[in-house]
């Protein structure tokens, strides 16, 4: 039988549901476009793209959702466990990214 994504959703929220399917339809989309243009450049190349591509989106949205103040305001760098953590998950994200794209290009 078919399996029905949000079945056991006790509260359906249509903007919830659209903004999931705008970010599986716009990360499908990136994903044919890097796959198009792997022949084209490199993982580097197309890591460095990627970052200019998404890079004012996220701006804008953190500037005016208000959190890159909040974010700024309240960021514990003295807090050892904090700044580790963030290292790790910094450097994580980024692995990831390499993957995803090194993934995509050898395809």
């Amino acid at each position: 039988m078919f399996d029905v994504a949000g079945f056991g959703d006790l509260s359906f929220d249509p903007r919830a549901y659209l903004f999931g399917f705008a970010s599986v339809l716009s990360q499908a989309m990136y994903l044919l476009l890097v796959q198009k243009h792997a022949d084209d450049i490199g993982a580097a190349e197309s890591l460095h793209l990627n970052s200019y591509n998404t890079l004012p989106m996220l701006l804008i949205c953190c500037i005016g959702s208000g959190e890159l103040r909040v974010a700024l305001h309240e960021f514990a760098l003295s807090d050892v466990g904090m700044f580790l953590l963030f290292l790790h998950l910094s450097s994580t994200c980024v692995a990831v990214g390499k993957d995803l794209v090194i993934c995509v290009w050898s395809s």
